[in-house]
C-alpha cells in the first residue's frame, strides 16, 4: 500500500492516476477528502493511524504553498512552519512507528536559495531566506531526524518549476506573451533554466518508491539538461505555430531588476538562472525523463491542449 498525501493537488493527482493504472494498492489523502481521497490533515494527529495502517510507502506531497497575491507575512509565515516542517516530521514518526518502510518527500529547488536563483547539485547547501524554499529546507532535516533510527528510508527530491495542461507556471506567461506578440525579455548570455514536467516527476516518484537500496536519498529531478528563457519561447511558439518576439536586456539590469519593487520576483523567473544538475538520480537509478521538454511543451501548449 503506498499512501500519498496531496493526492488533491496537481501532483497528487497525476501520481494517483499513475499509481492506478499500473495496479498498485495506493490510498490518496487530501485535506477536503473530495473525491474517492481520504480525509485527513496533517495537523489532527487522530486522523493518521487508520490512514498510515497496512501502508508500505509514503509519498508526501501536501504542503503549505498559498498562491503568489495570498500571502500574509505574520499569518503565512507561522503557517509556513507548522504545516511543512512541524506537521510534516510529525507525520514521518508516525510513518516510522506504522512500519512503513520508505517515505518520498517533494521538496523543492528552492531549499537551495531564495526563489531557487542559481544553479544547484544535490551537495549543495540549502540556504533559502524566504519562508517557502527555509520550510522546505527545515523540512527535510526535520524529516530525517524524526525517522533517525527507525528502519524507514527517506528520500528526497528537489524539483524545479513542475508544468502541465492544468498548471503552467512561468511557461504560461511565456504563452500568453508569445500568444499576444509581446517581447519576452532575455538576457545575451542564455541564463540556465530547469523546468519539469508533471509526468517526468510522477515517474521520477515511481523510481524512487521502487529503489530497494537501505540507504537514504537526497534527488534533483528535472526535464533533462537544463534550456533557457529563449529556447523555453520558442518551443511554445513552435508548438502554437507562433514566432516569438525577443528584447534583449543587459546582464547587469538583469541583475539590478531583482531589487526593483514589484519587478524582482517576475525579473528573477526570466532572467536570472534557475537549474539543477540530475546525474546523481540517472547514475543512481538509472532514471531518465521519459519525455523532453520539447515533447512535454508540445503536449502542453500545442492545439491539443486548446493553443495556452
Amino acid at each position: 500500500m503506498i499512501v500519498v498525501t496531496g493526492a488533491s493537488g496537481f501532483v497528487g493527482r497525476h501520481l494517483v492516476a499513475r499509481l492506478g493504472a499500473e495496479h498498485r494498492s495506493v490510498r490518496a489523502v487530501s485535506r477536503s477528502g473530495g473525491g474517492l481521497a481520504t480525509r485527513a490533515d496533517l495537523e489532527r494527529a487522530a486522523d493518521w493511524p487508520a490512514v498510515l495502517e497496512g501502508a508500505q510507502a509514503l509519498v508526501h506531497l501536501a504542503a503549505h504553498n498559498p498562491p503568489p497575491g495570498a500571502f500574509r507575512a505574520r499569518r503565512d509565515a507561522a503557517a509556513f512552519r507548522r504545516v511543512n516542517v512541524e506537521a510534516s516530521a510529525r507525520l514521518a514518526a508516525r510513518a516510522a512507528a506504522a512500519g512503513v518502510k520508505r517515505i518520498v518527500f517533494t521538496s523543492s529547488i528552492r531549499a537551495y536559495a531564495t526563489g531557487g536563483i542559481g544553479r544547484f547539485a544535490e551537495s549543495d547547501p540549502l540556504r533559502a531566506a524566504d519562508p517557502y524554499g527555509a520550510s522546505k529546507a527545515e523540512a527535510e532535516a526535520a524529516i530525517a531526524a524524526a525517522l533517525e533510527g527507525s528502519g524507514t528510508r527517506l528520500t528526497v527530491l528537489r524539483p524545479p518549476m513542475i508544468y502541465g495542461v492544468e498548471r503552467t507556471g512561468l511557461l504560461g506567461l511565456l504563452a500568453r506573451a508569445v500568444r499576444t506578440g509581446v517581447p519576452v525579455p532575455v538576457v545575451r548570455e542564455p541564463a540556465e533554466r530547469s523546468v519539469l514536467a508533471v509526468g517526468n516527476m510522477v515517474d521520477a516518484v515511481l523510481a524512487c518508491l521502487d529503489d530497494e537500496s537501505p540507504s537514504d536519498r537526497v534527488f534533483n529531478v528535472a526535464d533533462g539538461r537544463a534550456t533557457s528563457v529563449r529556447a523555453l519561447a520558442e518551443l511554445i511558439g513552435k508548438a502554437q505555430g507562433r514566432a516569438p518576439r525577443f528584447a534583449v536586456v543587459p546582464s547587469a539590469l538583469a541583475v539590478a531588476s531583482r531589487s526593483i519593487p514589484g519587478a524582482g520576483a517576475l525579473a528573477a523567473r526570466l532572467l536570472q538562472p534557475s537549474a539543477v544538475q540530475i546525474d546523481r538520480i540517472r547514475e543512481t537509478l538509472g532514471w531518465t525523463p521519459p519525455s523532453t521538454t520539447a515533447e512535454a511543451v508540445r503536449v502542453t501548449f500545442g492545439d491539443e491542449a486548446g493553443g495556452r
